[in-house]
């Protein structure tokens, strides 16, 4: 009879987290129970107290582990930025971000609970940009726009402005349904953001 593997600890973490980010991003922190993450994780509560002291501690792993994926090597955007042309890339990353937020949908509601149920406390600044502009790569990007004098604005201040929009656009029309609220599909949307960004709302006169 084939022997039943056992489970290393990380990958017990790392269910009973999955599967707590989905739960407390759906029904809220306090509609669900640590009993209730454990049955839908295949665990026993028990179980779950042995890694986790209280439900809070569970909550603030599973923001941690989402912090940790944003940050890591393989995340789809921190290797994109590493070969950035920014800002002659801007529909590029738009589509980078729009992928990054529609495989990632639980963490961003569960960013949402954060905020009702716990002011802010466990995400704090982890959705920022901070960290992101610390890829060499962008940052070296960054640097020769400096010296060069490309743009007419700090290259940083610039690259945050279209990350949080191009992040918000998204945000918008994948988690709260806009469906099309700049009245056109992605594709056109980052075309017109990357436009707007690189020259303005007005024409020359």
């Amino acid at each position: 009879m084939p022997r039943i593997k056992t489970q290393t600890r990380e990958e017990i973490l790392a269910r009973a987290e999955a599967t707590a980010a989905e739960l407390f991003s759906r029904k809220g922190y306090t509609a669900t129970t640590t009993r209730e993450i454990a049955r839908a994780a295949g665990y026993t509560a028990g179980a779950l107290y042995a890694h986790y002291p209280s439900k809070e501690a569970l909550f603030a792993a599973t923001v941690e582990r989402y912090r940790a994926q944003m940050h890591a090597d393989d995340n789809p955007l921190v290797r994109f930025l590493e070969a950035s042309r920014f800002p002659d890339d801007i529909e590029d990353m738009a589509e980078v971000i729009g992928e990054l937020i529609r495989a990632n949908q639980s963490y961003w509601r569960l960013w949402y609970v954060d905020v009702i149920e716990f002011d802010g406390a466990h995400f704090q600044s982890a959705l920022a940009p901070a960290a992101l502009l610390r890829s060499p790569g962008l940052q070296g990007r960054l640097d020769d726009l400096r010296q060069t004098g490309a743009l007419r604005v700090d290259p940083e201040a610039a690259f945050v402005a279209v990350y949080m929009h191009l992040f918000n656009y998204f945000l918008v029309e994948i988690i709260f349904g806009g469906q099309g609220h700049y009245g056109a599909n992605h594709r056109e949307a980052a075309r017109t953001i990357a436009d707007m960004f690189l020259h303005g709302i007005k024409k020359e006169s």
